[in-house]
């Protein structure tokens, strides 16, 4: 029961803190237009006109990079954890003198 029940009020305070947090971003939206305006019609609405633009252009560059981005996350996952690996093992592969096969393996790991 008191699981539900602090999970209710997690729920309750995310709740709250989005709606405080729109209210405060609509205000704030709000607010800046209509400086904007007040300071220079013009550039207000090529702002306007052009900050759609630039979202469709952001989104798109997203949606296109986004498998490239995560195969290299993945790629870089790997060798750091080959590197770990390496650093945390560095006396026993000083020990069994693989000083050499490990250099190698790791020039092969980059490629």
């Amino acid at each position: 029961m008191s699981r539900t029940t602090n999970d209710i009020d997690n729920i309750l305070n995310s709740l709250n803190q989005s709606l405080v947090q729109i209210i405060s971003s609509i205000i704030m939206l709000a607010g800046s237009l209509t400086m904007m305006l007040l300071l220079n019609g013009w550039l207000t609405l090529i702002a306007v006109v052009t900050a759609p633009l630039i979202a469709w252009f952001a989104s798109a560059v997203a949606s296109r990079t986004g498998a490239q981005f995560k195969a290299q996350q993945q790629e870089l996952g790997k060798l750091n954890g080959f590197i770990e690996e390496t650093v945390s093992g560095h006396r026993v592969v000083a020990l069994f003198h693989q000083e050499q096969r490990i250099a190698s393996e790791f020039i092969t790991a980059r490629i």
